[in-house]
């Protein structure tokens, strides 16, 4: 295969913007259309810019009969957040935990 297309994160940002905005599922070959003017990429980007997104989970892809049927509602990406940020206190906790307990190593090795 060939190398894919270097997509910029400005780029990527509009054509999220895009499904935000339009707040409806699209089959591939209506955004080959569409995400040109909307967001700056070739038509022959679109499928790499897509794929780029579904990997970051940013983009949500479903086949539906013999095609995949593309969208984004700003509700996911929130929700995405939100369970990014508890994961991150959560490990954030674990850490202060381990770090503790080190410190408390630490203080018993000084004593003996």
């Amino acid at each position: 295969q060939p190398p894919k297309a270097n997509i910029s994160t400005a780029k990527l940002q509009a054509i999220l913007a895009f499904f935000h905005t339009t707040l409806t599922a699209h089959p591939l070959k209506e955004l080959e259309k569409l995400l040109p003017p909307a967001s700056g990429i070739s038509g022959m980007q679109a499928k790499d810019a897509l794929q780029a997104l579904v990997d970051d989970s940013l983009l949500r892809v479903e086949k539906i009969g013999s095609g995949n049927w593309y969208w984004a509602f700003v509700g996911d990406e929130r929700k995405r957040l939100v369970g990014m940020m508890k994961s991150l206190g959560d490990e954030r906790e674990g850490l202060k935990r381990i770090v503790e307990g080190l410190k408390e190593v630490v203080l018993w090795e000084g004593e003996r």
